[in-house]
């Protein structure tokens, strides 16, 4: 049964209810509403793809975490041979670099 149709407002749990309702249903109404062929499949898989996406996410929030913690062990190391000046630079060059992307 959908909860409710404020799908913008859900959360990663909600949002995945959702989803595997919508899977676990569609075969049913499909005639109805008018989906067949690539969208009914997609609309089939939609539970999978969503696991699979959620996965490579949690996946990536580590890496950038990891790669965050590397640059900042290594800005340390470094700090103490570069000139006070020269460190303020980099650091406004990181920060630059990192509010860019």
């Amino acid at each position: 049964m959908i909860i409710n149709n404020n799908i913008s407002n859900d959360d990663y749990t909600t949002r995945a209810e959702r989803i595997q309702l919508l899977s676990d249903n569609i075969d049913t109404f499909a005639v109805e509403i008018g989906v067949s062929g690539a969208r009914l499949t997609a609309a089939q898989a939609a539970d999978s793809e969503w696991e699979d996406v959620c996965a490579k996410c949690v996946v990536e929030d580590g890496q950038m975490d990891e790669a965050f913690e590397t640059f900042h062990q290594a800005l340390q190391m470094n700090m103490r041979f570069m000139p006070r000046n020269s460190i303020t630079h980099s650091l406004r060059f990181c920060e630059k670099k990192l509010a860019d992307s």
